[in-house]
């Protein structure tokens, strides 16, 4: 593997202004960003970038627009302040302290207010790949889906998220011995503090309830890369060589759910960014996405949201569209 190694330079930003966020969800497509504000670019392996969000985001007048990190997850922890957060369709409040897990590929943003301050740290998913392996199949889970933990003070400091933060980051300034390794076991590390932070609101469960996590994450990779093309649980099956009782067991054990509704769900995350990040017709949506009648999609998705699409586009629209 290449040396771990901090990212370029960073080039002049331009000026972002915050405006309302229903304006920012209606008919604009998604950014996709290397780091905010830059362009695509090859990774390396072990790619891993720290930065503090006051000296990054004061650039953009505190302002995130809906964007994507392809290839790129992110943990991001705002010690003080407060403003907006967007992951993937909806904007909600939050007051510090919180801690994010940012899968690649996951639409989010922001709106900061001026004394927010915090960490960011970008991996590449490789190198997230490979701090997972040094952890048990219950903390890996974390990393399967976008995760928002809105902490109290007393369990900021409980959990002494801080703390560990400025450690990585000051290994990350530094080039003195053993910093890759410690950067590692630092990563490692949060994903730990991520996974019992969520304990605490019974969402992961103990490592012996899910023998399968590898076979169900080859299955969400395989999800991933195909539920435009919308498989059947057989075909899904058959390409990870078991059947389609298996696959379904495997889901129901770690995902309490069934294979087709973890592709449906995967559906519809990408229906909802569409419809809010494009100007492309309802009809023209449904195609892209494997439906092959522009009616079954809008039943389909109002079946799941109880709103039409066209409802779903219009801020303030009624529901039956």
């Amino acid at each position: 593997m290449s040396p771990l190694r901090p990212s370029a330079p960073v080039a002049q930003p331009r000026t972002v202004r915050a405006g309302p966020a229903a304006t920012e969800l209606s008919g604009r497509e998604i950014r996709r960003f290397f780091l905010y504000g830059h362009e695509a670019r090859p990774l390396d392996d072990r790619f891993m970038h720290c930065e503090r969000i006051e000296e990054q985001l004061q650039q953009y007048d505190w302002d995130a627009k809906p964007h994507i990190h392809e290839g790129l997850h992110q943990i991001q922890y705002f010690e003080k302040g407060s403003g907006e957060l967007l992951v993937e369709s909806d904007w909600q409040p939050f007051k510090a302290p919180v801690l994010l897990f940012v899968p690649a590929g996951t639409v989010h943003g922001f709106h900061f207010s001026r004394d927010t301050s915090g960490f960011v740290l970008t991996l590449s998913r490789d190198f997230m790949d490979e701090v997972a392996a040094m952890v048990g199949s219950d903390i890996q889970r974390v990393t399967d889906a976008p995760r928002i933990n809105i902490l109290s003070p007393a369990e900021a400091r409980q959990h002494a998220l801080g703390s560990v933060l400025r450690l990585i980051e000051d290994d990350y300034q530094r080039g003195t011995i053993g910093r890759t390794s410690a950067l590692i076991s630092g990563m490692a590390l949060m994903l730990v503090k991520i996974a019992r932070l969520e304990e605490r609101c019974s969402t992961l469960r103990s490592a012996g309830a899910h023998p399968y996590v590898h076979h169900f994450q080859k299955f969400r990779e395989l999800v991933e890369k195909d539920f435009r093309t919308q498989p059947t649980v057989f075909e899904m099956a058959s390409r990870l060589n078991m059947t389609d009782g298996r696959l379904t067991a495997i889901c129901r054990a770690v995902a309490d759910a069934s294979p087709q509704q973890i592709l449906h769900a995967r559906l519809l995350v990408e229906a909802k960014r569409q419809l809010l990040y494009t100007v492309r017709a309802s009809s023209t949506i449904a195609y892209a996405l494997g439906f092959k009648d522009p009616a079954y999609f809008s039943r389909f998705f109002k079946r799941a949201t109880g709103k039409t699409p066209k409802a779903f586009r219009s801020p303030g629209g009624d529901t039956t569209g």
